[in-house]
């Protein structure tokens, strides 16, 4: 939140949260103002404020209230006493008076002291740890030794601040000279509410951190074909998929149904290149009969997708960290394990262009179809489908013997009869 202070004609906007004590304002105080921190008095609507209170207790409204810093009086000087002309002669000749040493005045810390802010944030490593990833010059800037580099930017840093108090003051000052215009009211609700947001981000900083670290997705190690992959688990995902080049590597590009090809909608579009009906995947030591939606262009090598997961009642336990399906219990990859690509899914500026341009392209064509696109209606099956089933689960290196024996204890029902042919070698 913002907070303003007045000192006689001169004011700053600090900003602090809710939690701090009054100790904090002063130190802000006597660092801005150059008074000694034990001469400031902070008063609220005239009432002088202890050290220890907290600023959220006192009862302001931040955005037309503020702090008073008045700086207590100093006590006068004791009078001389008298002196002993006689006593300060003999003194003198025997050569033994020493002048009293004139007090050296206590010289107020230099916020933008590029040796004292090195210091300070060397000896901060969580503190440090933030700068490189969210202010990556001016955390170059302290680990280098250029004290000229490093002094420019603290200064720059610090007008730039100045300048945007001074901003808040004048826009709060504006507002309050016509409280009740409707305009001002809406743009004055606009600050409670950015300072109640600043506030939560704030809360959120000092009591729960972790929320804003970047969450590990869950990976699994598979085997398709006898070729390992690492599976994304999505149970956000309706269908399993496989890009291109990871169904080249698996050797079943043979298996592609191409009549199924189609464009893939969500968050963006694919090109849906076919459909794979049944393959064999490993997931610990079990093999599971798998069907495959096979995209062009896609990042992710392979994904289970709820299709999957339900078909086969799996559980993403994540108290222990694994996906249990059926007697398996496959242990979730750590984040060193997980493909790099992978780990950085977020859009890039250049690609967010690009996809807001291909949503404006795509704006007429949808005016004037105001159906949604859906995916195209595979083509009728052949005649011989049960041949094909058949050879579909004969590729998978079984007789025709016991192809027909699977199908015909499975009620010709593909995917349970590879399921039992597979749990039968």
């Amino acid at each position: 939140m913002n907070l303003k202070l007045v000192y006689g004609d001169r004011h700053i906007v600090m900003v602090i949260s809710g939690n701090e004590e009054i100790l904090r304002v002063k130190m802000e105080a006597s660092a801005a103002f150059s008074i000694p921190i034990e001469e400031i008095e902070v008063l609220f609507r005239g009432r002088p404020l202890e050290d220890h209170l907290r600023v959220s207790s006192i009862g302001m409204q931040f955005h037309l209230d503020h702090l008073q810093i008045r700086a207590k009086a100093t006590p006068p000087a004791p009078a001389p006493a008298s002196i002993d002309i006689g006593s300060l002669a003999a003194r003198l000749a025997q050569g033994i008076h020493r002048p009293a040493p004139r007090p050296q005045p206590v010289a107020r810390q230099d916020d933008t002291d590029p040796a004292v802010f090195r210091a300070y944030v060397m000896n901060e490593p969580d503190l440090l740890t933030n700068l490189l990833n969210n202010d990556r010059v001016l955390a170059e800037a302290v680990l280098s030794d250029d004290d000229y580099l490093l002094s420019s930017l603290l200064r720059e840093r610090k007008r730039a601040r100045q300048e945007q108090e001074a901003q808040k003051i004048a826009e709060i000052e504006r507002l309050n000279a016509d409280p009740l215009n409707l305009e001002a009211q809406a743009l004055i609700e606009g600050k409670i509410q950015e300072e109640n947001i600043l506030e939560n981000m704030e809360t959120a900083v000092e009591h729960h951190p972790e929320s804003f670290g970047r969450v590990v997705m869950l990976y699994i190690p598979v085997e398709v074909n006898g070729v390992p992959v690492k599976a994304f688990v999505d149970s956000g995902a309706q269908q399993t998929i496989m890009s291109v080049d990871c169904a080249e590597r698996c050797g079943i590009m043979r298996l592609v149904d191409r009549r199924f090809a189609g464009i893939a909608q969500g968050v963006g579009t694919a090109k849906i290149l076919g459909r794979v009906h049944l393959a064999p995947i490993k997931i610990g030591n079990t093999f599971f009969p798998c069907s495959f939606t096979i995209l062009v262009g896609q990042n992710l090598e392979f994904l289970l997708g709820l299709d999957m997961l339900r078909r086969h009642q799996c559980n993403i336990d994540l108290k222990d960290n694994v996906l249990r399906i059926q007697n398996e219990a496959v242990a979730f990859l750590p984040e060193k394990d997980i493909p790099e690509k992978e780990k950085n899914n977020e859009l890039t500026p250049e690609q967010l262009k690009q996809l807001e341009e291909q949503n404006k392209k795509e704006e007429p064509t949808k005016s004037e179809n105001k159906q949604p696109v859906l995916h195209p209606a595979p083509a009728p099956p052949p005649q011989n489908t049960q041949e094909n089933v058949i050879k579909q689960l004969m590729d998978l290196g079984f007789p025709r013997s016991q192809v027909l024996e699977a199908l015909e204890v499975c009620g010709g029902n593909a995917e349970m009869a590879a399921s039992y042919l597979l749990s039968n070698t």
